[in-house]
């Protein structure tokens, strides 16, 4: 009886990772620490810009999201990245692709990741 239910539960965790394999996510958690120039970490809440391209020097984006007020605590801040703009689940078709962050009136952060 044992056996039976250790099969019926690995045939289910295939099911469930082959599945999970074959979409897209439908949101991805960011978290990054920002600071000024000088080192002195932000305590704020501001907007940011996220992009995704298929390369790093493109500037045509396959999917942007803006995300207002984000906080930022001790230079920290997390995000989940389609909350606001669902992300197609054609912008990952199995290509490396390139986060481009922009904070607050900056240009774009260099380089992407």
């Amino acid at each position: 009886m044992k056996i039976r239910s250790l099969v019926l539960a690995a045939i289910l965790v295939l099911s469930l990772a082959s599945l999970a394999a074959a979409q897209a996510p439908a949101l991805i958690n960011y978290q990054g620490k920002l600071a000024k120039n000088s080192g002195t970490l932000l305590d704020t809440a501001i907007t940011m810009v996220f992009s995704i391209y298929t390369n790093e020097y493109t500037s045509t984006y396959l999917w942007r999201e803006t995300q207002n007020d984000v906080a930022v605590e001790s230079g920290i801040f997390s995000v989940l990245l389609g909350s606001s703009t669902a992300i197609p689940e054609s912008v990952f078709d199995g290509s490396i692709r390139y986060l481009g962050v922009k904070v607050g009136s900056d240009a774009e952060m260099s380089p992407r990741r």
